[in-house]
């Protein structure tokens, strides 16, 4: 499914959301290894964060990854400086605003990005780097018809809080629209299986250790279900 189409997925914490990104890190990989000129770019919204996705894509994967925040000075990088970086790296792991900057200097095109992975991106409104990332950017470029954007895959455990059933689905179509994704979740039916999308049913009393298991393998149908 993530492959095929741009997609957040609705999991609970400890899940898998990360494996599911890292398998369809593993499935673009011919596209980024070097001397490619693409990249793949996993997005975090906090510093301690870049740290633990990045070890993860290390352990779990061959590709080359780069971590980047900003107490690395990465805001004071020249473009040599980045055009270095983006030769040497394959997964750039990074916090938002240092994506926003490199787009909004030219140091970073999305054109260059194959695939888009952004953490908790249920932060996407108003004017989170995240947001800005879409709108000053992705939608701009989408809206002119380019066939050269990034694969999207968002993640989140909590994608809206709200107590009223109208504004939950009003505020997750605003957040597919923002995202350019469908949201996909899973259910208990029968045993595990996919759910459509738009199907948010609770999952936090259902899993426990031996199910979680079998959880996590049915999530992996958004990353290697492409037939």
């Amino acid at each position: 499914m993530a492959i095929k189409q741009n997609t957040i997925a609705f999991l609970e914490t400890g899940s898998g959301k990360t494996l599911i990104a890292i398998m369809l890190l593993r499935s673009y990989a011919y596209l980024l290894r070097k001397p490619s000129p693409f990249i793949a770019v996993f997005l975090v919204p906090k510093v301690v964060l870049v740290f633990q996705q990045a070890e993860d894509v290390k352990m779990h994967t061959d590709l080359n990854v780069g971590m980047h925040h900003g107490e690395m000075g990465v805001d004071f990088w020249d473009p040599a400086t980045w055009k270095e970086e983006i030769g040497k790296h394959e997964v750039l792991v990074m916090t938002p605003t240092i994506l926003l900057n490199g787009l909004s200097h030219g140091f970073l095109k999305l054109s260059m990005i194959k695939v888009l992975i952004i953490d908790e991106c249920h932060h996407a409104s108003g004017k989170h780097p995240y947001a800005l990332i879409m709108t000053e950017f992705y939608h701009r470029e989408l809206s002119s018809a380019r066939s050269d954007l990034p694969r999207i895959f968002g993640m989140t455990a909590s994608p809206i809080k709200t107590k009223s059933e109208n504004s939950f689905w009003e505020k997750i179509c605003e957040l597919e629209t923002m995202m350019n994704s469908k949201v996909y979740t899973c259910c208990l039916r029968h045993g595990m299986r996919m759910a459509k999308a738009h199907t948010y049913p609770s999952l936090s009393s259902s899993l426990q250790t031996p199910q979680r298991r079998s959880f996590v393998q049915t999530c992996l149908v958004l990353v290697v279900n492409v037939a």
